[in-house]
């Protein structure tokens, strides 16, 4: 199925027609703006990347920006971690 019509899939004319009887089931729906990274983990887990855990000395050169990102990513959750509130 293209792109496209997985974008339009909860406003197409078949889910509009089922909307009042699923809420009559107590299911609703909840439209998300088209792109929100709030709630997108890995914008959250690359903010917190960038701006609490690279040092400034990381950022001297590609490689040693690479080895940084790379030593960070696989001590999430252990060394690295977020809290979502």
């Amino acid at each position: 199925m293209p792109a496209a019509a997985y974008r339009s899939f909860h406003k197409s004319a078949a889910v509009k027609k089922k909307i009042k009887q699923w809420q009559a089931q107590n299911l609703f729906f909840q439209f998300l703006p088209p792109y929100c990274s709030e709630l997108n983990k890995i914008e959250i887990l690359w903010h917190h990347l960038k701006h609490f855990w690279l040092k400034l000395e990381d950022y001297k050169c590609k490689d040693s920006l690479k080895k940084a990102v790379d030593n960070i990513l696989v001590e999430v959750k252990t060394k690295y971690t977020i809290t979502f509130t």
